[in-house]
């Protein structure tokens, strides 16, 4: 039976050119002496051999119908299971159960993209939570990929992002990569642990149905926000649930669909520790593991060398026992260090009704230049550690340069509401670039040389209550 060309990637030369080629049972990602198109029909003239350069001329072309047709037939020999994942808890079954046509569609989505040659970009958040739900993504194609393809994950990208926004500028460097595809199926932008922001808005209007986008969120949703105009957006605020059903876990979920051969248990509970869950299990392996990750992620260091930190160098990382346990020792005692230094300068004010706030320049630690830490995630350990100290009603602020970290105790963030502080400031003070988050864990931008400008007004909210 013919093969279909279902996906072109193009190169300086037609003899770089790679393809896609498509049979009922089988794919195959080739170079060819012949030039080919989509839609083309053609056979291969020998064994299904690697570099497949000896394909004979097209005889003809297939239909969309009959190409959506195949790419769908092939994608369920390979397998989407209605199963339900692996349990890690009462409530997140419960919210993994009231999605699970829209988690079984993104990962039917991303199987039939990634089989019949559509280029994938993951962007993942570059923190545990984030990069958890990215290395199950690239095990799980690297498990299928290896059935097929000769480069297990030769279709996807991968990058990491400090920001929680998908700007113009990252749109603009997708397209450059999808410009460089031809395929039957459209490209595939997967967000995973970013914000839901209004500097996302332009970008997301741009990519809707040019591109296919799936948002995996956990951030609360703001009135307006486009989510309609990504073809899969999964927040568990859209369900009546809360940010404590982290991005990881969504996103791990997929994976398993994708590859339930594979036990993800321990890369949710990773995530759930790494965002401060309150259905986090609390486990040894899972808080090591999210420890490490974190570290790994903010590691600017890492970043330098390797240009850029994929989910193929964090797995190789974690799955190293030498690698890992260096990891975590050196976080370990950095992360010791540098909380008893923020104890001992951070300055303390009492709000009107009796919470504890702390406040603390950030640049006794910095000074430090720490490998493994950074300033949003020491906020939280610092937090913790207050909370150890002071009890729970606390509130911890971290300030430098042109950002401020805030973090309010579980128990009395909803009597706080961060969030409406920070929406309240964004509108009467124009130098504030952006803020936003959680209403326990939240950030501020502001221009340079007005931080301790809005790090005032902040304070005078906070103190008032």
């Amino acid at each position: 039976m013919d093969g279909i060309v279902t996906s072109i990637r193009m190169g300086s030369r037609g003899n770089d050119y790679r393809y896609t080629v498509m049979w009922p049972d089988r794919v195959i990602q080739m170079r060819s002496a012949v030039p080919l198109d989509l839609h083309d029909r053609i056979d291969i003239d020998g064994k299904f051999e690697a570099p497949y350069t000896n394909a004979k001329q097209p005889h003809g072309k297939a239909s969309n119908a009959e190409c959506d047709a195949l790419i769908g037939k092939f994608s369920k020999s390979v397998g989407i299971r209605g199963n339900m994942p692996r349990s890690i808890g009462k409530k997140i079954d419960e919210f993994i159960d009231a999605d699970a046509t829209a988690i079984e569609s993104c990962a039917i989505a991303l199987l039939e993209a990634y089989v019949s040659g559509a280029p994938i970009m993951v962007r993942f958040h570059n923190d545990g939570d984030g990069s958890t739900g990215a290395i199950a993504l690239y095990r799980a194609f690297s498990f299928i990929g290896k059935k097929f393809f000769a480069d297990e994950n030769a279709n996807v990208y991968w990058n990491m992002n400090k920001s929680i926004a998908y700007s113009d500028d990252s749109l603009f460097a997708d397209e450059s990569i999808f410009n460089s595809y031809k395929s039957i199926r459209k490209p595939v932008i997967l967000l995973t642990d970013f914000g839901t922001t209004y500097e996302s808005e332009n970008a997301i209007k741009k990519a809707s149905g040019k591109y296919s986008m799936i948002w995996i969120d956990h951030h609360p949703v703001y009135d307006g926000f486009p989510y309609a105009d990504s073809d899969f957006y999964i927040n568990p605020w859209t369900s009546g649930m809360d940010s404590n059903i982290c991005a990881g876990v969504i996103t791990t979920s997929i994976a398993e669909k994708l590859a339930p051969e594979i036990d993800f248990t321990l890369f949710k509970k990773a995530a759930l520790d790494s965002d401060h869950s309150k259905y986090s299990t609390h486990t040894e392996k899972a808080h090591d593991l999210a420890l490490v990750l974190d570290s790994l992620t903010a590691n600017d260091r890492i970043g330098y060398q390797d240009k850029r930190i994929t989910p193929r160098y964090l797995d190789q990382t974690i799955t190293d026992s030498e690698s890992f346990a260096r990891v975590l020792n050196s976080a370990s005692a950095q992360i010791t260090e540098s909380l008893d230094i923020g104890i001992k300068n951070a300055k303390r004010r009492i709000t009107k009704s009796g919470i504890a706030t702390y406040v603390l320049d950030y640049k006794a630690v910095a000074d430090r230049r720490f490998e493994y830490i950074k300033q949003g995630r020491y906020t939280t350990k610092l937090q913790d550690r207050f909370e150890e100290i002071n009890g729970l009603k606390t509130i911890t602020i971290v300030y430098y340069r042109n950002y401020i970290s805030v973090r309010v105790n579980r128990g009395i963030s909803d009597s706080i509401n961060l969030l409406g502080i920070i929406a309240k400031l964004k509108e009467s003070v124009e130098y504030i670039q952006n803020g936003g988050g959680h209403n326990e864990a939240a950030s501020i931008k502001v221009d340079y040389g007005e931080t301790d400008s809005v790090l005032h007004l902040l304070l005078r909210e906070l103190i008032a209550i």
